[in-house]
């Protein structure tokens, strides 16, 4: 499993784009070492500059449970090691990483003791039926922007550095099991 860490992890620092050699070496090193700390990473890749780091991971060791707190685990890492380089907010974050499949309780129905594809989950899948439930309740913005683009859904967007977090924690528990 193949994880892509965004441009806006590296790139977005002050002086990101001016560093010497020796600078530049120890923020990849870094980068490879902070994702290879955690639990069910087995190699990692720092590439294009540091803007992206590539995480294979051991998907027997990393389960859709494991997502949520993968999320909050690599942010207060990302925080230790980056200081206010890069802002995280963790409330944000946790509460789009606990909420970003609410949706599915729309986009899905039991049938015969079956999930099956409901007639709203034919038409809007769970990114957009979670934000109209999230904004139904008065959830910040942040939240909604996590809970809409923490999928495919959100490739083609800019999503901010909470959203970046827990769309490849949620990918980490989600891909392999499509391989």
């Amino acid at each position: 499993m193949i994880v892509e860490i965004a441009d806006a992890m590296s790139g977005a620092r002050p002086g990101a784009r001016r560093e010497s050699v020796e600078g530049y070496v120890k923020r990849l090193q870094k980068l490879e070492e902070v994702a290879k700390s955690f639990e069910g990473v087995g190699r990692t890749y720092a590439i294009q500059a540091g803007r992206e780091v590539r995480v294979i991971v051991e998907h027997d060791k990393v389960s859709d449970a494991l997502a949520d707190q993968l999320s909050v685990d690599i942010a207060k890492r990302m925080k230790e090691n980056f200081k206010d380089e890069i802002k995280i907010d963790m409330d944000f974050l946790i509460a789009g990483a606990i909420l970003i499949d609410i949706g599915k309780l729309i986009e899905y129905d039991k049938v015969d003791g079956k999930l099956v594809t409901s007639k709203a989950g034919h038409l809007l899948r769970h990114p957009f039926s979670g934000v109209s439930i999230a904004d139904r309740f008065g959830l910040p913005y942040e939240v909604q922007h996590i809970i809409a683009y923490h999928a495919k859904e959100g490739d083609l967007a800019k999503r901010n550095v909470e959203a970046i977090i827990v769309h490849h924690a949620d990918f980490v528990s989600f891909d392999p099991f499509k391989a």
